[in-house]
């Protein structure tokens, strides 16, 4: 019989988002606990027997027992078993470890917790689990040493890893202190797979039959470092050991960062065009608005782009690159006959290739006069 799992990680509930108003913060936050009903929903209909939480589902140890108890009964729902590895955000602090004493007591018979680095059985799904929870938020030291010497039950089908760190070649962790893993130490492990978390990015990127190593990346992005969408890992584990690996879509909300680049008011208009869609209400943009435009086009930016705003759940534009084209006439208006700015950017103006350089040298001599240099 064929194992199916439903794989994800770091989902941060309790996530605060204080750096948005209150209202989009308040949106963001319930967004993770729609996203986890849904995934929990979507694991049911594909009749994973597992539903596999590789660390960080929760953003901090002291999140409120409120929302400790909501997202244990989230799980309530799910007719497989769901297991639960502590991550670095949300590890296990010890004997008074109120978050996961909380979630146990609220999250029924089918959940496990698997805070402790120790073999473990389901034996209906003929099943070994060889789980390496966070005991702390950072260590320079993996936290999967002790599998490889850990004896492997030949009574059980399948051999199960689950851990959460960095992983050399795929995550920046600079310092090394986010319990650190190597490729090769995993591999020669012996299990069949491995479910993880930590990082915010899905991989492998092209999935092979014989892939041990899963990151189901984030499910619901976090910020204008994560502008890509939610994603996940249902996972089908063969009799041959064989994997089937199927991408799934999660998450409520989207952070999007474009450049449009323009030379007249008609083009953007144009490029603001797909912004009416409306699967942009559950956008957080960052516009950057770049280019050159006549005066009288350039003041009618701030007008065309506030029309959008309610396309997106928020939008913020930045157009400190976009400049007035220079014309013979608008440098006359700024700068005294005969004085050495206007000869300079009049020779400027008339060497079309020189189009870059007038701007540049304008911008220079502008904040030098603003500085109260004499032209």
């Amino acid at each position: 019989m064929a194992l199916k799992i439903f794989h994800t990680a770091d989902l941060h509930l309790g996530l605060t988002h204080s750096k948005h108003p209150s209202e989009i913060a308040g949106k963001l936050a319930e967004g993770r606990f729609e996203t986890l009903a849904s995934m929990i929903a979507l694991a049911g209909e594909k009749r994973a027997d597992l539903f596999v939480m590789g660390g960080d589902l929760f953003d901090t140890t002291r999140v409120s027992k409120k929302l400790v108890i909501r997202a244990a009964g989230l799980f309530s729902s799910f007719e497989g078993q769901v297991l639960i590895l502590p991550g670095n955000h949300d590890y296990v602090t010890g004997e008074d470890d109120d978050l996961w004493k909380t979630f146990k007591e609220h999250a029924g018979d089918r959940v496990r917790v698997l805070d402790t680095p120790e073999v473990s059985f389901i034996e209906e799904l003929s099943l070994a689990l060889y789980p390496a929870p966070c005991r702390k938020r950072h260590s320079s030291e993996p936290v999967t040493g002790w599998i490889a010497s850990a004896p492997k039950s030949k009574d059980a089908r399948y051999h199960l890893g689950l851990a959460h760190g960095s992983f050399e070649g795929l995550s920046p962790d600079l310092a090394g202190d986010h319990f650190p893993m190597k490729k090769e130490p995993l591999l020669s492990a012996g299990l069949d797979l491995w479910l993880m978390g930590h990082i915010h990015l899905q991989f492998p990127k092209t999935p092979g039959a014989y892939d041990r190593i899963f990151y189901p990346g984030t499910p619901e992005p976090d910020g204008f470092d994560c502008r890509h969408e939610g994603t996940a890992w249902f996972l089908t584990l063969g009799e041959d050991k064989s994997i089937q690996a199927e991408r799934i879509s999660t998450g409520r909300y989207r952070f999007i960062r474009e450049e449009l680049a323009i030379n007249s008011l008609d083009e953007l208009r144009e490029g603001l065009k797909k912004y009416s869609d409306p699967s942009y209400q559950q956008v957080l943009m960052d516009l950057i608005v770049t280019g050159t435009l006549p005066r009288e086009q350039f003041d009618q930016v701030g007008p065309e782009l506030a029309r959008i705003a309610d396309s997106f759940m928020s939008l913020r534009t930045l157009t400190s690159g976009l400049e007035i084209r220079l014309t013979p006439d608008e440098i006359r208006k700024e700068f005294p006959e005969g004085s050495f700015a206007l000869r300079l950017l009049n020779l400027l103006s008339e060497k079309e290739q020189d189009h870059e350089a007038l701007q540049i040298a304008y911008q220079t001599i502008r904040s030098l006069k603003t500085g109260g240099a004499k032209s």
